[in-house]
């Protein structure tokens, strides 16, 4: 008899109100459009914050590691429930964007997204796979319109499920 059962696996993070990308694989489905802007980290009474602004000349200044951003509601599978991504990377956003300007894919609110992440730090690489176009699960939906969550709040540093 083994320590712990043969199948057993530990849960996955739950991660909260926003989506993080473990290890492995991960299957969302984006459910709102994005919205697009800049994040950048200010430190605001000893603690940083992250400041989230329309266009790159509203950027506080003294902000560190600036980066573009999208932030849309997305499904996860994994979790059943809908959750805030927000993404940084270049190469999701391109990835997504492929997908978009391609005539057989096109929105992808009407398929899911693969998302399969390797490596660590600098060597971390993602690979963005559509499945077949299908409906979105009701439960998505239903939780959807029961969060009312506001995407816009994330500009102002407010909390969009409040």
């Amino acid at each position: 008899m083994s320590f712990l059962p043969e199948d057993y696996q530990q849960p996955k993070t739950q991660g909260g109100n926003y989506t993080k990308l473990d290890k492995g694989e991960t299957v969302l489905r984006i459910l709102s459009s994005p919205i697009i802007g800049w994040e950048t980290w200010i430190e605001l009474h000893g603690t940083e914050k992250p400041a989230r602004c329309r266009a790159m000349a509203d950027v506080p200044k003294g902000g560190r590691d600036t980066k573009h951003f999208w932030a849309m509601q997305v499904w996860n599978y994994s979790l059943a429930k809908v959750q805030i991504w927000q993404v940084n990377q270049r190469t999701i956003q391109d990835s997504i964007m492929n997908l978009v300007e391609d005539k057989d894919w096109g929105d992808p609110k009407r398929y899911d997204l693969k998302i399969n992440k390797t490596g660590d730090k600098l060597e971390t690489r993602y690979t963005i796979n559509p499945k077949p176009h299908s409906p979105a699960p009701e439960a998505a939906a239903f939780e959807m319109d029961l969060l009312k969550i506001d995407l816009d709040k994330l500009y102002d540093g407010e909390d969009p499920f409040a």
